[in-house]
């Protein structure tokens, strides 16, 4: 049996970013869609039924606290995993604080499928 494609959606400024990412994950056999913003997360979940939401930590103009305002009202029922290179200490409370399931370090993203497949398969 084939598993379906998983739907991962990434909220990251960088357009670097997003570019090596929707790379990674397609060929890793991932569906991927892109927002440049986290304002436009209600709107872009509202469109699609992401399997599992990819948002970076670091937005230019937007504290932490904005972060979390924007990200935590979509947190229950989904799947938000934080995507930073920040000390991991600050990740971790972001996502606490956001109600996210997990954290994902920027470091190497050829890694990132794996690390994506290690987190649906814990949950």
């Amino acid at each position: 049996m084939v598993s379906p494609r998983r739907k991962v959606l990434l909220v990251d400024d960088s357009e670097l970013v997003r570019a090596l990412v929707v790379h990674a994950l397609g060929n890793a056999g991932f569906e991927v869609s892109t927002i440049d913003d986290p304002s436009g997360l209600a709107a872009a979940l509202a469109r699609d039924t992401p399997d599992l939401v990819l948002v970076d930590a670091t937005f230019p103009g937007t504290d932490d606290s904005r972060l979390v305002e924007l990200v935590a009202p979509h947190a229950a029922g989904r799947r938000i995993v934080v995507f930073s290179d920040r000390p991991e200490a600050d990740v971790q409370a972001l996502a606490a604080r956001m109600g996210a399931s997990g954290t994902v370090p920027k470091d190497d993203v050829s890694r990132l499928p794996g690390r994506l497949d290690a987190l649906f398969a814990a949950h």
